[in-house]
């Protein structure tokens, strides 16, 4: 059947319309299931999307095209960029070996390698890089008088260094001594000394105003008292016989004596006089010139006396006295080469017998001078004081000394921390959290991001400029005057069947229910065209399918997690009218957390892509 108005003429054939004009001929074929002739075949034209028609093959092979060739791209801080086609992925690496990714569960995770490789740490405070460990102020400049450690050693930094183990006390010790040890050498001196010393931990000094029972207060001063003794002892006594004759003898000498009564006997024997005492005598005193003898003992005149109540040197020396056992329950005498043992290594009396010089090589002439200037040096480095993130316990040790214990407190503050191994189940910086569940910005900048890879396995961190990159494609492909910039997206304009819209589901809608018009124009034909109608229906499901399989699309977009000053990805899938897909979307939320940029791209089971970006922010 032919229906002709001179202009513009209709054949209708079973299974085939055509419409013919001067201009152009349209045949909808139902036996090829096509519909030919449309001239509407490029999407560049400046009517496309502006008249209300339906799409080509053409037109929508063009759009397949170039939504999968813009693909997306992503920029690192240092101005390279990476682009993709839609289907690739991108790698997402850590710059260094201080950072690792992999994929856990269909999750992207950067992690923190157990060992790290850093130039310096700066803790609150508190910094660590390739010198050693130091104390610093906001500006980074060493704080005065702050303990340090580094490779030559400790500075205390004139603070107390508390908790200090007993460090061995050898001659070939290296390691520090605490206060209990210094306070049992001054003990241990303190009874060297002997009677009534006592020894002042806090001053370093030993008193004692009678050592010996010489009255003097120095051991110096005592040993030049027993020294002049034993002098004036050395000199020996003068005798007499019947007070004549008299003469000098010393201790080795021989005295002559005469015998007058049977008390003693006296033999001479060339120029000795041998006196015998008798086995039985009896006399009340004796007296050799100076010398009385008697029932209370021996007594020399200004010099030595034995008497019932001891012996008094009578400010005479003592010589050749035989070294006498040194022990806690000896009463020998001691000789003056015991007392210079005594002294310690480099000390020595002076050839006087009266000057004692560098007593334990301190240059000192006293012990007091000695043991003042061991424990100025021993006091400069004697104080413990616990400093940011330590402690310090004050205990009693076995020897009943102070024990000082330095240990980190339990929660520490860094600013920085450097370290060749840092081993930690939570670290935390500010505001900022690594842990085993992963890494908390604590709504903080991450900033020197590198590109990471963008697929379907990645799971590395994408960075802004990726992110920029990946929407400003989205919005070359969406068209329209889609626009993204300084972080925000202009939503396209679709003019569709006199329409005007600003997505694109909503366009493809419009699409959709132009078709469907079509059919319903064709269907009015009547019965003779009921098989065109059934055919060209037959399109109109499958463009339904295709539809669906939008829609599908748009569901799998699922909503990527809104976290501040993070981008988070989500993965989703999506099921309409027998019609399935699957999308990936990208979220980024300013630190702030008032803004947040969204862009998604899904694929439905007819193959056609959908790609949506979006913008969310939050009013007063």
């Amino acid at each position: 059947m032919n229906i002709d108005n001179g202009t513009t003429q209709t054949q209708l054939e079973a299974g085939k319309v055509v419409v013919k004009n001067t201009a152009n001929t349209l045949t909808l074929d139902a036996g090829k299931g096509t519909l030919e002739g449309l001239s509407n075949k490029d999407i560049s034209s400046a009517d496309f999307a502006n008249q209300g028609r339906a799409a080509t093959e053409e037109q929508l092979k063009q759009i397949q095209t170039g939504l999968t060739d813009s693909g997306f791209g992503l920029t690192a801080a240092d101005g390279n960029s990476v682009q993709k086609k839609l289907g690739q992925t991108v790698d997402v690496v850590g710059a260094d070996s201080n950072i690792t990714t992999k994929v856990d569960q269909g999750k992207l995770a950067i992690e923190l390698s157990k060992d790290l490789a850093v130039n310096s740490v700066n803790a609150a405070g508190t910094l660590i890089n390739s010198n050693g460990l130091s104390f610093v102020d906001g500006s980074g400049n060493a704080i005065a008088n702050s303990p340090s450690i580094s490779k030559n050693g400790i500075n205390a930094g004139n603070q107390k260094i508390t908790n200090v183990a007993k460090g061995d006390v050898n001659a070939t010790s290296t390691e520090a001594v605490n206060g209990s040890q210094l306070f049992a050498v001054g003990d241990g001196v303190k009874n060297i000394i002997g009677g009534t010393t006592t020894y002042d931990p806090n001053t370093g000094t030993f008193v004692n105003n009678n050592i010996g029972n010489t009255g003097e207060s120095t051991i110096h001063d005592a040993i030049k008292s027993v020294n002049n003794t034993v002098q004036t002892v050395s000199k020996g006594w003068n005798l007499t016989t019947n007070g004549q004759n008299s003469s000098q003898v010393k201790p080795t000498d021989t005295v002559d004596f005469a015998n007058k009564d049977g008390n003693i006997k006296v033999n001479n024997t060339g120029n000795n006089v041998t006196v015998d005492l008798a086995k039985d005598i009896k006399v009340d005193s004796v007296q050799a010139g100076n010398t009385t003898l008697n029932n209370n003992g021996l007594t020399i005149k200004d010099g030595p006396s034995v008497t019932q109540s001891g012996i008094d040197a009578g400010n005479k020396k003592i010589t050749n006295v035989a070294e006498g056992s040194i022990a806690k329950n000896s009463k020998d005498a001691v000789n003056g080469s015991q007392l210079h043992d005594m002294l310690g290594d480099g000390a020595f009396v002076g050839g006087d017998g009266n000057t004692i010089t560098n007593i334990g090589g301190t240059g000192a002439t006293n012990i007091n001078d000695a043991i003042s200037s061991i424990n100025q040096k021993a006091g400069q480095h004697s104080t413990v004081v616990a400093g940011q993130n330590m402690t310090v316990t004050e205990t009693v040790n076995s020897s009943g000394g102070k024990e000082f214990k330095v240990a980190t407190t339990d929660d520490v503050t860094f600013k920085t921390v450097t370290s060749q191994k840092v081993t930690a189940d939570n670290v935390t910086v500010g505001d900022v959290q690594i842990t085993k569940a992963g890494i908390n910005a604590g709504n903080k900048v991450i900033s020197n991001v590198a590109d990471g890879a963008v697929n379907s396995t990645s799971k590395e961190a994408v960075n802004g400029s990726q992110l920029n990159t990946s929407n400003q494609y989205i919005t070359k492909s969406l068209g329209g005057g889609a626009k993204y910039e300084n972080g925000k997206f202009t939503e396209p304009t679709y003019n569709v069947n006199n329409g005007s819209y600003n997505n694109v589901g909503d366009a493809l809608g419009a699409l959709n229910q132009a078709n469907i018009n079509m059919g319903n124009q064709i269907n009015n034909l009547g019965d003779r065209i009921e098989q065109v109608f059934y055919e060209t229906n037959g399109r109109i499901d499958n463009l339904e399918e295709k539809m669906s399989a939008g829609i599908a699309a748009n569901a799998a977009l699922e909503q990527a997690p809104y976290v501040a000053g993070k981008v988070t990805l989500a993965v989703g899938a999506g099921y309409y009218n027998n019609q399935n897909a699957v999308g990936v979307t990208l979220r980024k939320t300013a630190d702030n957390g008032r803004w947040s940029l969204t862009s998604g791209a899904a694929l439905g089971s007819q193959g056609r892509a959908l790609v949506r970006v979006g913008v969310s922010t939050v009013l007063d």
